[in-house]
């Protein structure tokens, strides 16, 4: 939270030209977005460190001494590193290197007489190619460490080989977070969930007002830019692109509901490069009230404001899972519950269902020895278990990143498996109730707990 709060009014000062107030309060816009708050700054690293290499370039093309132009040639290899290895997800990563690309290019054109970037013209060259040294370096680390693991991700379904095209977002996404803010948080999960359904505040349709009002703000290449971008990522989001397009730009490894993080930045910034231009008297306060708006829509959401930590350590039906575990150790398994089969994994008990990374090969040896659904189970995946439906057994994927497998508590693989806990979810209870191969160990309001004996 910090990190992204700083960095985003490193870059907005730069924008802005040195307006303090407005950078301090744009940050603050960025970091209480409903987009970083409802994903709880997961995955914040990609836009931490893309900010961070747009300010380092600045750096290396705008300071007038040799030393500065080496410290910013370092950062910027550091960064770029880190944004590429620090969370690896290319769906937002892609969008984000598009939105700064565009961002530094804008503000290149527009500044490079300013900054006299021709002066120690081979020095920022130097300083430059160095950074991309540095970057390469840790890229060679990595890939010798981690190659065999990029191979086998790059073999799956998802995310190796899957590819979009967008365009599965409907438009009112634009305005989302203001019908959640004035339907009285009603609308926070119309996507599915809070998560996935969270945007920003968003300002740039104002400010298509102001480019036309506004000589100097029309006359800069980074509006045009930023623009560009912002019409773009709407263009995907809710439309689509041709597949050409899609391969051309790299937006084929995103999908259309993971543009929020660019555009969340990119509405912030092109904000900033009108401050840069127009230092109104009603933009601070209008600023101002947008982050008054977002902190108090967004911050008691957060769960790590709220002691989200404790409240999953200290719940009961986390202490009955740590007590049984502790007593009789074994595997744990949640039936026909998605938001609750991390929660064994949160508590440091095996389990077999959550999120796989990568596919469990030693599951799905079990489960499909003779892989005739390779292609379904081969990705990146939640996996979930639901009871079978007229002695159905299924590995289906209702969605890429998604798996669902039906099958019976009483199937002697489970046994296999060493699974000897079920959390059942309430339309899950008859398979287990009334048993006797289980024994059952409470219930957690919704939740019950069972044990094969």
């Amino acid at each position: 939270m910090l990190g992204l709060c700083f960095l985003s009014f490193l870059v907005l000062n730069t924008l802005s030209r040195g307006w303090i107030a407005f950078s301090v309060l744009g940050a603050i816009v960025i970091t209480y977005s409903p987009f970083f708050q409802f994903w709880c700054f997961h995955k914040t690293e990609v836009a931490i460190f893309g900010l961070l290499c747009f300010q380092a370039a600045v750096w290396i093309f705008s300071s007038k001494t040799t030393r500065g132009i080496w410290m910013g040639g370092v950062v910027f290899g550091w960064s770029l590193a880190a944004f590429a290895l620090s969370h690896i997800y290319p769906p937002h990563q892609v969008v984000v290197a598009s939105l700064i690309l565009l961002l530094f290019l804008g503000v290149w054109l527009d500044r490079r007489v300013e900054w006299e970037s021709s002066r120690f013209l081979r020095t920022r060259i130097c300083a430059s190619v160095a950074g991309l040294g540095i970057t390469a370096a840790a890229l060679g680390i990595f890939y010798a460490g981690a190659g065999g693991a990029i191979a086998l991700l790059n073999q799956t379904e998802y995310p190796g080989r899957r590819f979009s095209t967008g365009g599965e977002i409907p438009l009112k996404f634009i305005r989302s977070s203001y019908s959640m803010l004035f339907s009285g948080k009603t609308e926070l999960g119309w996507l599915g969930n809070q998560c996935e359904s969270a945007y920003g505040f968003f300002v740039f349709p104002v400010l298509l007002i102001a480019l036309w009002r506004n000589k100097a703000f029309r006359a800069q290449r980074a509006t045009w830019c930023v623009l560009g971008f912002i019409a773009f990522a709407v263009l995907y989001t809710s439309f689509g692109v041709p597949s050409w397009v899609a391969h051309v730009t790299f937006w084929g490894k995103t999908t259309a509901g993971r543009t929020g993080m660019g555009l969340v930045l990119a509405d912030v910034l092109l904000l900033g490069v009108y401050a840069g231009v127009h230092r109104g008297k009603r933009l601070l306060p209008l600023v101002a009230i947008l982050a008054g708006v977002s902190v108090w829509f967004t911050y008691s959401f957060n769960p790590m404001t709220r002691g989200g930590t404790r409240f999953l350590l200290e719940h009961p039906l986390s202490q009955r899972i740590q007590s049984l575990n502790t007593n009789h150790p074994g595997r744990w398994m949640v039936f026909g519950e998605t938001y609750l089969f991390q929660l064994p994994r949160i508590l440091g008990v095996e389990s077999l269902g959550g999120y796989h990374p990568q596919p469990d090969l030693a599951l799905w040896n079990v489960f499909d020895p003779e892989e005739t659904h390779r292609t379904t189970w081969n990705q990146a995946a939640f996996v979930s278990f639901v009871g079978p439906t007229a002695s159905e057994h299924f590995i289906r994927s209702p969605s890429p990143g998604t798996l669902v497998v039906a099958v019976s508590p009483e199937d002697p693989r489970l046994k296999a498996l060493n699974v000897r806990y079920f959390i059942a979810a309430p339309n899950e209870r008859a398979l287990f109730v009334g048993n006797p191969k289980f024994k059952a160990h409470g219930q957690f309001a919704d939740w019950s707990v069972f044990e094969r004996l």
